[in-house]
C-alpha cells in the first residue's frame, strides 16, 4: 500500500470523525512514529457516555478502524470508562476480519499538568470473525498538559490478533509521540 493510499484512508477516517462529532465536548488525538500513525476522536454524548472512532495504519501490517461506545465516570480529575467497540482489520498478510471488543480506559493525574492513561480491549473468538481466535490491544500514555486544550504524550501500543489456523498478527507494537486536542 502506498503512502498516498494510507493518507487518503487517514483523511477519510478523520473526516468521518469530525462529521460525527456533536456540539458537546470532544477530544481529537494523533499519535505517530516511523512505521505507524493512529488518529481518534472521542465525542461526548451525555455526561456519562461517549462515542469513539479510531484509525490505525501500520506500514508493514495493514490498518484498522473501530467505532465504540463508552460509559464514563469523571471525578476528582480521574477518568474511568468502560464499553465496547466494533473493529475492522484490513490485513496485508491474511484475510480481513472483524471483532467486537470489550474494555475501556483509565486516566489519573500524577502531578499538576502530568497524567498517566491506559486503555485496553479484548475480544474472544465468539466475538470475532474470519478465523480470529482473539484480539487484544493495550495503549499506555504519559501525558503532559501544555495548555488547557492540548496535551503532548509519549505512548506505547500493542495491537495483536491471534488466529486459529494461521500465524498471529501484530498490527502495531511500538512507542509513539502524540498530541491530544480538547474542543
Amino acid at each position: 500500500m502506498t503512502k498516498r493510499v494510507m493518507i487518503n484512508g487517514l483523511m477519510t477516517a478523520l473526516s468521518l470523525s469530525l462529521f460525527s462529532a456533536t456540539a458537546a465536548a470532544s477530544t481529537f488525538n494523533l499519535g505517530i512514529n516511523n512505521d505507524s500513525v493512529g488518529a481518534g476522536l472521542k465525542s461526548t454524548i451525555s455526561s456519562t457516555s461517549e462515542f469513539t472512532i479510531n484509525y490505525l495504519y501500520a506500514d508493514e501490517e495493514g490498518k484498522a478502524l473501530d467505532l465504540g461506545f463508552l460509559t464514563v465516570n469523571n471525578s476528582r480529575g480521574k477518568r474511568i470508562a468502560l464499553g465496547g467497540k466494533a473493529l475492522k482489520l484490513w490485513s496485508k498478510t491474511r484475510d480481513n476480519g472483524h471483532v467486537f471488543a470489550l474494555g475501556g480506559d483509565v486516566r489519573v493525574p500524577i502531578i499538576p499538568s502530568l497524567s498517566a492513561a491506559i486503555e485496553g480491549y479484548f475480544a474472544p473468538s465468539v466475538l470475532s470473525s474470519s478465523g480470529i481466535e482473539n484480539y487484544y490491544s493495550i495503549d499506555a500514555k504519559l501525558m503532559y498538559s501544555i495548555m488547557p486544550t492540548a496535551d503532548l504524550y509519549l505512548g506505547y501500543r500493542d495491537v495483536e490478533f491471534k488466529f486459529e489456523n494461521e500465524q498471529d498478527q501484530t498490527l502495531d507494537q511500538s512507542f509513539y509521540l502524540g498530541v491530544e486536542f480538547k474542543f
